[in-house]
């Protein structure tokens, strides 16, 4: 309305397809992604993906993070989550609580990253050069946008702020 976001609670429910492994935005439960707080939508991906995960212990509780790649690049899995746990113990001292229970790294088609709430979407060229793509600016960059824009909305009109946090951050 008048230009702002309309804000909901919404859930997402993602019926099993064999073989098929999904990540939705917000927290998930077996297959049901629910949204924190109010958003104005709600994103889903998915693919023929090796998973691993790992429980990290931040100073502000648990996360989990998840690494969903291409079986090609399965033998990234490490750099991803050795990764991720090193960025959450230097960020949450520094910006809080993470906002979401988990934080899944996605492999999909895009060129680069897109960061979505609870987790973000890196493209092949990015996975495969790891742990060179695992320097300051990549993962880390999106890892922040779950604290600077995917909870905080941005008028455009007024400049994208959450970006230029993010790459300060």
């Amino acid at each position: 309305e008048d230009g702002n976001p309309i804000l909901r609670s919404m859930q997402l429910k993602v019926e099993p397809i064999d073989g098929w492994e999904f990540v939705g935005s917000g927290n998930s439960t077996e297959g049901l992604w629910k949204t924190p707080r109010p958003v104005d939508g709600m994103a889903l991906v998915g693919n023929k993906h090796v998973v691993s995960n790992r429980t990290v212990t931040t100073p502000h509780g648990e996360v989990v993070v998840s690494v969903h790649l291409a079986p090609n690049h399965a033998d990234k899995t490490t750099y991803y989550l050795d990764a991720t746990e090193q960025y959450l113990q230097l960020y949450t001292p520094l910006l809080g609580v993470y906002p979401y229970e988990q934080f899944s790294i996605v492999e999909n088609f895009f060129s680069s990253g897109f960061a979505y709430p609870g987790f973000t979407v890196l493209g092949p060229r990015v996975v495969g050069m790891a742990p060179k793509s695992l320097a300051p600016g990549y993962l880390d960059h999106e890892l922040l946008h779950n604290w600077w824009g995917n909870g905080v909305y941005v008028d455009a009109s007024h400049g994208n702020w959450c970006e230029a946090l993010t790459s300060y951050s």
